[in-house]
């Protein structure tokens, strides 16, 4: 047994040159980067996520995604050699002094928002019983020059006792302040009632205290039709292929018309459209999974195009600017 512990170690002392290169080879591959990695993703069917639905389409209705990966050095060297894979800084990503936990908990309260969003639009338009339960305004941004101890995904309770249902109350509230006043906010965080504050700031000629939010509503629906969404899904983009899977659960003419409809955007509970980051990837995966038709916001529309002559793409791509004209459009179709 001596010996063949004295051969093993003689061993790795006449390689040790290898063993310390193999040691730091592994732990540069494990190390993170200030990168991430994006490339083409694929597509969610909306209406196999859907429970409760009245009528059932011929087509599908997705989502379609970026695939995200941390910046690892493997992740790395194949996005320096595959054609359709970037190489982002993750300080692009993000605002100033925000970190990746962060932007991660912004968009799942996007997430949220956009189901919120989505649902109001569907049921509005195809004059389906919806009635708004309750609010809540979650924090998602906080500008530099903010002096708070407010974090993002604090759920905003009320500001001198003053319930808050919406952005607009926070402003009436601060307009009968005065700069430098410390306002006492009560928050919500992590399932506890907390005590917090914020300064308002003079933000050019304006009164300010630096953070945004975002709404989400709880509904009582007639009928109820909820989307079921997964533990690792994010973002508001899916917004707008969502309302329209809802619309056509809930309406008896299909809107598919037996086609695969994939697409992205944002939309608001006037059903506007908005921009999204992506474009170029949500579009190549959905030409991976044989869509016939690709929704794309005003916003992004040209930059669709562009990736559609550029790579012979054979898809339709349908401009949208609001839910109803989306809605015309695929009648057209």
């Amino acid at each position: 047994m001596k010996e063949k512990l004295k051969n093993i170690l003689l061993y790795i002392k006449n390689n040790i040159a290898f063993f310390i290169f193999l040691i730091l080879l592994i732990l540069a591959f494990e190390m993170d980067t200030p990168y991430s990695v994006y490339s083409p993703g694929g597509l969610i069917n909306v209406d196999e996520r859907l429970k409760g639905g009245t009528y059932k389409s011929e087509g599908n209705i997705n989502l379609t995604y970026v695939t995200f990966s941390n910046g690892k050095i493997p992740n790395l060297i194949l996005a320096l050699v595959l054609p359709k894979w970037d190489i982002v800084k993750n300080s692009d990503v993000t605002y100033d002094n925000e970190t990746l936990e962060e932007l991660n908990l912004k968009d799942r309260i996007h997430l949220y928002e956009s189901v919120s969003n989505a649902t109001y639009v569907a049921y509005t338009n195809a004059n389906k019983n919806l009635e708004i339960v309750s609010e809540a305004n979650y924090i998602v941004t906080i500008a530099d020059y903010a002096e708070t101890n407010l974090k993002i995904g604090d759920k905003i309770i009320s500001i001198e006792n003053t319930r808050v249902n919406n952005y607009n109350d926070l402003l009436n509230i601060i307009k009968t302040c005065d700069f430098n006043d410390k306002l006492h906010i009560k928050i919500k965080r992590k399932n506890k009632e907390v005590e917090s504050y914020a300064i308002i700031k003079n933000d050019n000629g304006e009164k300010r205290i630096g953070i945004g939010l975002s709404k989400i509503n709880e509904y009582k629906k007639d009928p109820d039709i909820t989307y079921n969404y997964r533990d690792n899904e994010s973002g508001a983009s899916g917004g707008l292929m969502l309302s329209l899977a809802l619309y056509n659960a809930l309406t008896e003419n299909d809107i598919t018309n037996g086609k695969t409809i994939s697409g992205t955007g944002t939309i608001n509970q006037n059903g506007e459209v908005g921009e999204i980051s992506g474009i170029k990837y949500k579009l190549s995966g959905a030409v991976k999974k044989k869509s016939d038709i690709f929704i794309a916001p005003s916003a992004n529309y040209d930059e669709a195009i562009k990736e559609k002559e550029k790579n012979n793409y054979k898809i339709q791509i349908i401009k949208a600017e609001n839910f109803k004209q989306v809605l015309e459009d695929l009648k057209k179709v």
